[in-house]
This record gives C-alpha cells, sequence and structure tokens, in this order.
C-alpha cells in the first residue's frame, strides 16, 4: 500500500468500534461511520439513513453550521478541545457526507473528526450519540540516511591531520555528533579525547555535512595537550574511524549502517602546498573537456570547492562545474559554455590548506603563533595558461 495512504484510525460511537491501520470501517458497516477516503483525501460518514440525508441536503448549511454538525479538529498532545475546526467543503454525495479539506491534512499530525447525528437540522435531538474518530495519515517512508562519503578520501594520512569531512545523504539531528564518532588505535581500542569537541558543532547549512576536528593541541608541537597526551597518530601506525549506525538524522531515524574508514598515519606535512608545483592540462578550444590541475599531494576537499577557479584575460570568472577527484590531488574544471582560444588564469586563494592545515599563505606550525586578524583580505596565486586556436601539432 502507498504509505502516502496510511492511515490509523479509531471510531467512537456510543462504544469504542475496534482500532485499525488504513482505510477505515467499510461500506457495509451496520451503523454510522467514520472513514479516512484517501483516493479523495475527504473524511467521509457513511452508514446515515436516507432520512438524515435527505435533511442535510435540503438544509443547504453555511460553514459555521455544518461545522456543528461534522467537524475536523487538530489533535494536540494536549487534549485541548477549544481548537478551532479545521476549514474546508462539505457535501452530501453517493449517500455519504464528504468533508473536504481546503489544505491536504499533514502526515504525522493527529486530527480528530467528530459527527454529532442529534444537531442534523430537523432531528428530534435526543437520539444517537457522537461519532468521533481519530485520523493519523503515516508520514511517507524515506530511505534511511546514509555516510556518503569521508573526506580525506585516501587510506593514507598525514600524523599532523586536521580535520575530517563526513557528508551524510540527508540533514541529520545536530548535538550528538561527539557520541557517535570514535577513532580506534591498531589494537581495535578507543582513543581518549581525540577531537576537539566543541559546544557548538561544525555543520554546513543544510545539515548534511559535519567538519570533525582533531584536537590542534595534540598537533602542535610544544603544546602542553601533546606533552602530556602525546599525539593523537605516529606516522606507521593503522587507525579506523568509527561512526555509529545509532546516531540521529534530523527526522529521529537512526543512520542506515555503521561507517568505519581506516587509514595509515605517515610523515607529517610541515611544508606548505606551492601552486608552482601544480601541473596543467589545458583543454582544447570549441570543446566543454574540462581542465584539470594536478597537485604534488592531496589538499582539502572542501576549501578546494571553493577556493579555486578559473578566470578569462579580462579577469571575470568563467562559469562551470569543478570537481575533485583522485583522492583530492586532482581538481577539475568543466566549463558551462565550450572554451574559447585565449589566455586564462587559475586562481587559488592563498588560505587554500592542505589536509594539515598548511595554507598557501603559512604552515600550520607557524600560525598558531600568528596574531588573530580581524579581517583576512582574499589574497591569491594566479597561474596562467592559454588555449589556441588550433590544437598543437
Amino acid at each position: 500500500m502507498d504509505s502516502h495512504r496510511l492511515v490509523r484510525l479509531i471510531v467512537v460511537p456510543i462504544l469504542l468500534c475496534g482500532g485499525a491501520t488504513g482505510v477505515a470501517d467499510s461500506e457495509s458497516a451496520a451503523r454510522p461511520a467514520i472513514r479516512w477516503n484517501a483516493a479523495r483525501g475527504s473524511v467521509d460518514v457513511i452508514g446515515l439513513g436516507a432520512t438524515d440525508l435527505a435533511k442535510l441536503t435540503l438544509a443547504r448549511l453555511d460553514q459555521d453550521q455544518w461545522q456543528t454538525v461534522f467537524a475536523v479538529y487538530v489533535a494536540g498532545e494536549d487534549q485541548r478541545t477549544d481548537r478551532p475546526a479545521v476549514l474546508g467543503a462539505y457535501r452530501v454525495e453517493e449517500n455519504i457526507v464528504r468533508f473536504e479539506p481546503r489544505f491536504p491534512l499533514t502526515p504525522g499530525l493527529s486530527y480528530r473528526a467528530v459527527f454529532h447525528p442529534n444537531k442534523i437540522p430537523g432531528s428530534s435531538g435526543t437520539s444517537t450519540e457522537p461519532l468521533a474518530a481519530r485520523i493519523v495519515l503515516a508520514k511517507p517512508m524515506k530511505d534511511p540516511t546514509t555516510v556518503e562519503q569521508v573526506y580525506p578520501s585516501g587510506d593514507q594520512l598525514p600524523e599532523n591531520q586536521l580535520r575530517f569531512y563526513i557528508h551524510f545523504s540527508g540533514p541529520m539531528r545536530q548535538g550528538e555528533a561527539f557520541q557517535h564518532i570514535h577513532l580506534l588505535n591498531s589494537a581495535g581500542k578507543p582513543m581518549d579525547h581525540p577531537f576537539l569537541e566543541l559546544d557548538e558543532e561544525l555543520w554546513d547549512p543544510q545539515g548534511k555535512r559535519f567538519t570533525l576536528l582533531f584536537h590542534p593541541g595534540r598537533i602542535k608541537k610544544g603544546l602542553k595537550p601533546r606533552e602530556e597526551l602525546g599525539p593523537i597518530l605516529e606516522a606507521g601506525k593503522r587507525y579506523t574511524l568509527v561512526i555509529d549506525q545509532e546516531w540521529s538524522d534530523a527526522d529521529g531515524n537512526p543512520l542506515k549502517r555503521s561507517v568505519r574508514k581506516s587509514f595509515q598515519a605517515g610523515a607529517a606535512l610541515e611544508q606548505s602546498p606551492d601552486p608552482k608545483t601544480w601541473k596543467l592540462s589545458p583543454p582544447i578550444a570549441g570543446t566543454r573537456d574540462p581542465l584539470a590541475v594536478r597537485f604534488r599531494g592531496p589538499l582539502d576537499q572542501a576549501l578546494l570547492e571553493r577556493m579555486v577557479w578559473v578566470t578569462d584575460l579580462q579577469g571575470h570568472k568563467v562559469a562551470g562545474i569543478a570537481t575533485v577527484t583522485d583522492h583530492e590531488t586532482r581538481w577539475q574544471f568543466t566549463p558551462q559554455r565550450a572554451w574559447q582560444p585565449g589566455t586564462y588564469h587559475v586562481v587559488a586563494d592563498t588560505r587554500l590548506e592542505d589536509p594539515a592545515g598548511n595554507s598557501i599563505r603559512r604552515p600550520f606550525e607557524v600560525d598558531v603563533f600568528h596574531p588573530i586578524e580581524h579581517h583576512v583580505p582574499v589574497e591569491t596565486v594566479q597561474l596562467p595558461f592559454s588555449i589556441p586556436a588550433s590544437p598543437p601539432r
């Protein structure tokens, strides 16, 4: 059954009629009943006698008058009974009293429908007790949230690795990250305090990318945490980053599965990335072939996405899409329109970093002693390349 149409309905005439999941009571009910009509998106009263149906048809009730006879309310947890009725259209058709809400009922929200037979115009007012039904449309089913990628993507990381980026397929619940992320040593034992546990977690605006920082006090040489607890990673040893399945997404559901990323620590990276060592592979004029830039070593994946771009000879940004591949050692740019002959530049923000936090501007170890800059101007380096009018022979 389509999950959009699942509904739980409890009908309460004089006695409780059994609860049900799915479309409610059948047309053959021996007495009046309330049902949810998934095909019409309406709440219907079925089983009324011909006399009551005729009275309602002839009465030509307005909205307020209808609501005294038949009304649907949002049923909050506070059990209030003074909530305004849901607005909509009423009609008598096919031997049914039908209410079609002005706006579709919200999946996951609880509603209460009440029909008063004794308030039908012309009734004696002393007959049947009200009918009541609770209606809950099930939320649409969705695929469980997964961990799509962990960056750096390689299995060899420097022992002074600064951060991980964890990408999820959907928004995650925030505030519980450090309960569900662990770093295991080569013996499979959890390591003590490897991460910088911030009160305000580092998420992108969509809540789908989490930035996990190693504790910088255990990375930088000469700082007290490193002297007391030692470095987090040591070259030559293996480690495993574990992301628990119990971590909840924004809807409160657990991840589809746990994720483990195993890697080996290598030598520390202590020098700034040097754009002069980057190798450019220019495309051919008249095509949308990608421009490729190969780095000597991996760079920070998230920063590469926004700190490297292409300009034309006049300094205008070229529109296109950039991708990062080969364990963050290759940046590729595909233009929106075909390349025209001329001179271009690959432009890099000097704040671009490698996995250890060394930026083009300065090494990470030096940066700890650098004064805080309240306003950092954007400084760039430019690497020119040319696209000839015809391919070289």
